[in-house]
């Protein structure tokens, strides 16, 4: 009882060793409220941002989630932002390299979404050369693949789970 809205339901289910829908159920049926780790954002002082830069760039400056940003923008009518502060010309033959798009983005200085979108309109499916560097897939942790290659682990294993390679076992 003691645990119900001090962590997220799924992580107390976990300690006490019981669903996370029986943790929901308890919380709710005692009129506690979910766990929140992030204090409610004051948009009266950053009302002003919002349509000024991409959503995930905000998000990341006010220390929250994209979806936050975009649910405040929208209800208070305020367009998204365009991207056309980048110049992409001057950024052409790095958008066109094998970098991944998180390393893109921090040489730019914009979120990782706004380099995979201006990738996806270019027709650059992905930085990253899947058929010269498959014979790297299951030859060692796909988070060390990723780290090499500068692109998420998620990717690097659904990658090598497209190709049939079991994950690197020690």
């Amino acid at each position: 009882m003691h645990l119900l809205g001090t962590m997220t339901d799924a992580a107390a289910a976990t300690r006490i060793g019981c669903t996370s829908a029986a943790v929901c159920a308890a919380r709710k049926a005692h009129g506690i409220p979910p766990f929140c780790p992030r204090p409610a954002i004051d948009w009266a002082s950053h009302t002003h941002l919002l349509g000024t830069m991409a959503d995930c760039d905000l998000a990341k400056r006010l220390g929250c989630v994209t979806a936050t940003v975009r649910k405040a923008r929208t209800v208070r009518g305020i367009p998204p932002f365009r991207d056309v502060a980048i110049d992409w010309g001057k950024w052409s033959d790095l958008l066109h390299s094998p970098a991944g798009n998180a390393a893109i983005a921090a040489q730019i200085g914009c979120c990782t979404k706004t380099v995979r979108i201006r990738r996806h309109r270019l027709g650059i499916v992905s930085g990253t050369d899947w058929d010269a560097n498959a014979h790297l897939l299951g030859t060692m942790p796909d988070s060390a693949i990723a780290a090499r290659l500068n692109c998420a682990g998620t990717t690097v294993g659904q990658q090598r789970r497209n190709r049939g390679i079991p994950p690197y076992q020690p």
